[in-house]
């Protein structure tokens, strides 16, 4: 399925190349069940075969899936509130889970936005979800930009470098993902803990503080062991 899908995808890119990747990765953003980085793959085969321009193609590619993401979050948060009216909605939604959701998000969504880029699979409901709960439009396009301008212009990169085998640039791609995804997940580890570490002396200092303020009594009134002299 995938191979018949990626010949014709490249058939399509070599007769018309710019409208038909950035359409595919605008209708990707929508839910349309097309492997973004099969198409991603396809455009550095085609910088490597002349028929787009590399850099060209890297920043259309990259407005094309932001636009797609921008506009499933958008429909989102105006009509998602209607959705959840719906048998449907109501199913998939129920009140205590969507509580939830909204708890989750204002704790953890920019994480979650940002990481889901990594994903095939989850990004269309996690893009619908950070609209539903409200999340800054702002804030998510700064998010979804940052993990596109990863995963994007590394997927082309690797594609045009290897076009001569295009089976070792899928599996360069994937394995791409995983060492971005374990490095950002290294940093993430490293931050939580030194910012737990500093938590920790803060209490520690402040337990210290006390102490001693409790050791020399109320102002002006001399400690216990001079009283007693």
């Amino acid at each position: 399925m995938i191979e018949h899908l990626t010949l014709a995808l490249r058939g399509l890119v070599e007769h018309n190349a710019y409208p038909t990747i950035v359409g595919i990765l605008y209708v990707c953003g929508l839910g349309v069940p097309i492997p973004e980085e099969i198409t991603l793959l396809i455009s550095g085969y085609a910088a490597y075969h002349g028929w787009v321009n590399l850099w060209l193609i890297m920043a259309l590619c990259v407005a094309a899936i932001l636009a797609g993401d921008l506009t499933m979050f958008l429909i989102a948060r105006r009509w998602g509130g209607r959705l959840l009216k719906t048998r449907f909605g109501a199913w998939l939604f129920p009140v205590t889970r969507l509580e939830k959701v909204h708890r989750y998000f204002d704790k953890h969504g920019s994480k979650t936005v940002f990481f889901a880029r990594f994903f095939a699979g989850i990004r269309m409901p996690v893009y619908f979800t950070a609209g539903m709960t409200k999340m800054n439009p702002v804030r998510f396009v700064l998010l979804d930009l940052a993990g596109t301008l990863i995963s994007g212009p590394t997927s082309i990169f690797i594609a045009f470098k290897f076009s001569d085998n295009f089976d070792r640039a899928m599996k360069n791609v994937n394995n791409a993902n995983h060492w971005i995804f374990g490095g950002m997940l290294v940093v993430i580890v490293l931050t939580v803990g030194w910012h737990l570490w500093k938590d920790h002396r803060e209490r520690v200092a402040a337990k210290r503080e006390l102490a001693q303020r409790a050791s020399e009594g109320p102002p002006g009134e001399a400690p216990a062991d001079q009283a007693a002299k």
